[in-house]
């Protein structure tokens, strides 16, 4: 599958497509080594990559984890995204990006001026209500779509059913870390959140039974375009990263030759203690992963040391 052989007119492609395609060779190489022996099951994978991109890369990026944690896919099935094969890990994954809200800036919709003019940028806490309300509609919209669809296929049947989900839901999304996905799911900072309609939308989604059909929720906050960076390692780009880690107590700043960052770093695995079909936590703690989970006494946050929490990457490129 060739992701940038152009598809559509220029004036279609979305603006995230025209910077893969405006970067370094090596960039575009991470994201198609990331998509090697993935199947396009409808024919429309690339030109949707092309027009939508955010939640084509998600699932690239969601798909080359799977394969870094050696754990086929059964690409015989439309859907959901990923039915895993392996016998002692059976589960199915459906992928999915929180995205703004109508007449919300959108997450691209960022000039290195408006950067100048506001160089502190928002708060977290004003940047993690407004991702706990999106990343909410996200995941009640998918458990709608498996309490009406998913369930009553034969190959999701009797199987933990995981979310993957990204946020891309408004500019500067990743100084969030963890607060937007915690609170929907155990409430950690905020009980609730009110729409602009002024209707009130309740979390805690994982705090009692009511979508015990999700087993887990895959979260990254960092799988975006630094992460191509991080990994190509191009020694004629030029730049810089500054990272937040588990366990540091300020921000750390790397030159790009400097930097070192793995595909699964960032990664979190959000377990529901209430689940009807539980996921297991051995093959993610294995690989080092974070998890939040019940181990039948208390409730677990299980972060190792140095994880990344939040990052943020300045890359050039030197013109001609």
């Amino acid at each position: 599958m060739d992701l940038f052989k152009p598809l559509v007119t220029e004036g279609a492609q979305h603006p995230n497509f025209k910077r893969v395609m405006q970067s370094p060779e090596s960039h575009r190489g991470v994201i198609q080594t990331w998509s090697e022996n993935f199947v396009d099951r409808d024919g429309k994978f690339a030109k949707e990559f092309q027009t939508r991109f955010n939640s084509c890369f998600w699932e690239l990026y969601v798909f080359a984890c799977l394969k870094d944690l050696k754990l086929p896919v059964d690409f015989r099935f439309a859907s959901p995204d990923f039915v895993l094969a392996d016998t002692s890990y059976r589960c199915c994954i459906e992928c999915v990006v929180a995205e703004n809200a109508r007449g919300k800036q959108a997450e691209h919709d960022v000039t290195l001026a408006s950067r100048l003019q506001n160089p502190e940028g928002p708060r977290r806490e004003d940047v993690a209500y407004e991702a706990s309300l999106r990343l909410a509609n996200s995941i009640a919209s998918k458990h709608e779509h498996y309490v009406s669809h998913y369930r009553f296929e034969d190959h999701v049947v009797g199987k933990p059913f995981v979310l993957a989900i990204a946020p891309f839901e408004q500019p500067h999304f990743g100084i969030q870390r963890l607060d937007g996905i915690t609170n929907v799911l155990y409430a950690a900072k905020l009980a609730q959140v009110e729409k602009a309609s002024g209707r009130t939308i309740p979390l805690g989604f994982f705090l009692d039974d009511r979508m015990a059909d999700i087993s887990a929720v895959i979260f990254s906050n960092v799988a975006t375009y630094g992460k191509v960076v991080a990994l190509a390692k191009d020694a004629n780009s030029i730049g810089g990263f500054f990272t937040a880690r588990h366990g540091h107590r300020e921000l750390n700043s790397y030159s790009l030759e400097d930097y070192t960052e793995t595909l699964l770093d960032g990664l979190f695995i959000l377990h529901n203690p209430f689940a009807r079909f539980p996921l297991t936590t051995d093959t993610f703690r294995e690989h080092g992963i974070a998890q939040f989970f019940n181990d039948g006494n208390s409730f677990v946050a299980d972060v190792p040391h140095g994880y990344l929490l939040e990052r943020s990457c300045m890359s050039l490129q030197p013109s001609d």
